[in-house]
C-alpha cells in the first residue's frame, strides 16, 4: 500500500520509501534481453504484482500506434521480467543497453535445463507489457493476414502464366514475371516485419536464489 503523512512528502511502499525502492531495482538489474511477445513462453505470466483488466481501446490504440512506430527495442519501453540469475543460458550474453539496437541485434532469452524446470513451477514472473503483449498479437495477426493473402494471389498468378503459356501481362501492362517478383519481394518484407513485430526488449532483473 502506498501512503503518505503530509503533503510532498515522499510516498512509502510495503514499509520502503520509493527513491529507496528505485535504487534496490536498480540494484537488481541484470541487463537486457530480447523475448518473444507473439508466442510468449509458455511459463510467462503477467499480472502477478500489477493484475490490471486489459483495456481493449488501449490495445486498439497500440496497434495502430505501432503501424507508425513500433519501437519493440529502447529502454524506455522494455517489459520488465524477473528470473533466478541461475536458471540463464548464458548470463554473459546480458546487454548493458539496447540504445542503438534493432532488435535482431539483442541476444534472445534463453534458460538452461535447471531454468526450464524451474519456470514450469514458478513460472517466468512478467512485471508489465500485457497491453503490450495483447496488442503484439493482435498486429502480428493482422500482419501473417496479409501475407496469407498476397500468397494466395502470388499462387493464382503463377496458375494462370502456366496455363496461358505464361506469354501474358499484369494490370500495368508489365510482364507476368516481373509482377511476381514484385510479390515475391512484398511477401519477404512481410516475413522480416513479422519477424521483427514478434519479439520485445526485456529488462531482466534478479528475482534473487
Amino acid at each position: 500500500m502506498t501512503k503518505t503523512t503530509r503533503r510532498n512528502e515522499e510516498k512509502v511502499f510495503h514499509g520502503f520509501e520509493l527513491t529507496e525502492l528505485r535504487a534496490k531495482k536498480k540494484e537488481a538489474e541484470l541487463g537486457y534481453l530480447r523475448m518473444a511477445l507473439f508466442d510468449p513462453p509458455q511459463e510467462a505470466r503477467w499480472g502477478k504484482y500489477n493484475d490490471r483488466q486489459v483495456d481493449e481501446k488501449a490495445v486498439k490504440e497500440l496497434v495502430a500506434a505501432f503501424q507508425k512506430n513500433l519501437d519493440n527495442c529502447t529502454e524506455g519501453t522494455a517489459i520488465d521480467i524477473a528470473v533466478r540469475p541461475g536458471w540463464l543460458e548464458d548470463r554473459g550474453k546480458l546487454h548493458e543497453s539496447v540504445e542503438g539496437k534493432r532488435i535482431g541485434e539483442v541476444n534472445a532469452l534463453t534458460f538452461n535445463e535447471e531454468g526450464k524446470n524451474a519456470i514450469k513451477k514458478e513460472l517466468l514472473v512478467v512485471l508489465g507489457g500485457n497491453h503490450r503483449c495483447h496488442a503484439v498479437r493482435n498486429y502480428v495477426t493482422a500482419l501473417k493476414k496479409e501475407r496469407e493473402g498476397l500468397k494466395k494471389e502470388q499462387q493464382a498468378a503463377t496458375k494462370k502464366g502456366k496455363t496461358s503459356g505464361g506469354n501474358i501481362e499484369d494490370e500495368g501492362g508489365a510482364p507476368q514475371e516481373e509482377g511476381e517478383e514484385d510479390m515475391t519481394t512484398l511477401i519477404m518484407k512481410l516475413d522480416e516485419d513479422i519477424e521483427t513485430a514478434s519479439q520485445w526488449v526485456v529488462r531482466v532483473y534478479d528475482r534473487g536464489e
